[in-house]
């Protein structure tokens, strides 16, 4: 009986996981055709999944994913919902999502100082644009979490540190044992973002002494692995940043996430490219 349960159970997962795979690439066509039912309907199930402990907060994030792809009419479609449904969650969340993608594509990812004025500018008011349709859905489900984790990575982009760090806190009330929040917020302490190693070593500490998971440990020790051999390939010392790859990509291969994929794309890029480590390649 028990194995028959755990077939039906396999069985039903995989058709889930095909009707989320079918409704997510519908997404685009949904708002391209301006049929926002549907994409409230699927999108509200995803969110109502979350806060019921059925879906995860990495799989409640994947879900939204097409929204970066969005073209001119589906934002033009999902612009007017929003401005014309004040209490749906879906909507003010999806553009936000859509416009703090935007800004992050015309910042780029050079320095302040190498980026041109017009661009920064430009930059900050799809930020500003994405914050207050993010700050209007907080009110309007129980657990807005996907909304503060993209008002965190605003926050990483504009230099508001000590928002970041309140944000983090209501992240953190809300899902206690998330990752996703915490590995966004580690990644503003580190050099490139303003901060220090000594800064990412103290919340690493401090997140342990919380009783997380190890594995979220460990996600946090490799993106901080990660950008330290980044700092050393920029300056040329390939040898002792590969070594800080390998130690990333083994500890991402630990923490049995997803850390590799979302937080070590230059790891993977550098490790990779020249062949060392290929296990991690897969």
């Amino acid at each position: 009986m028990r194995i028959v349960k755990r077939i039906f159970a396999s069985i039903a997962l995989v058709a889930y996981a095909s009707i989320c795979h079918a409704a997510e690439n519908n997404a685009l066509s949904w708002l391209y055709n301006n049929d926002v039912a549907s994409f409230n309907r699927y999108f509200d199930g995803i969110q109502r999944g979350f806060e019921s402990g059925s879906v995860s907060e990495v799989d409640l994030r994947n879900a939204y994913r097409p929204i970066y792809m969005l073209d001119a009419t589906g934002a033009k479609n999902l612009t007017i919902w929003a401005e014309g449904a004040p209490r749906s969650y879906v909507a003010h969340l999806a553009l936000g999502i859509y416009l703090k993608k935007l800004g992050e594509k015309v910042r780029g990812e050079k320095f302040v100082e190498e980026t041109p004025v017009e661009k920064l500018t430009e930059a900050e008011s799809y930020f500003t644009r994405a914050n207050r349709e993010l700050s209007k859905s907080l009110s309007l489900t129980s657990k807005p979490y996907l909304s503060i984790f993209h008002m965190l990575s605003i926050a990483a982009w504009m230099g508001e540190r000590s928002n970041a760090g309140t944000l983090l806190t209501a992240a953190n009330k809300m899902v206690p044992s998330n990752a996703l929040a915490r590995c966004r917020f580690v990644k503003i302490l580190l050099p490139r973002w303003g901060g220090s190693y000594g800064e990412a070593d103290a919340f690493i500490a401090a997140t342990q002494k919380e009783g997380v998971a190890p594995g979220i440990i460990y996600q946090l020790q490799a993106i901080k692995e990660d950008d330290i051999g980044h700092t050393l390939a920029s300056k040329g010392d390939h040898a002792a940043a590969n070594e800080h790859f390998v130690r990333a990509l083994q500890l991402a291969e630990r923490s049995g996430g997803t850390v590799s994929s979302d937080w070590l794309q230059t790891s993977r890029y550098f490790i990779c490219r020249n062949g060392s480590a290929v296990s991690y390649c897969q």
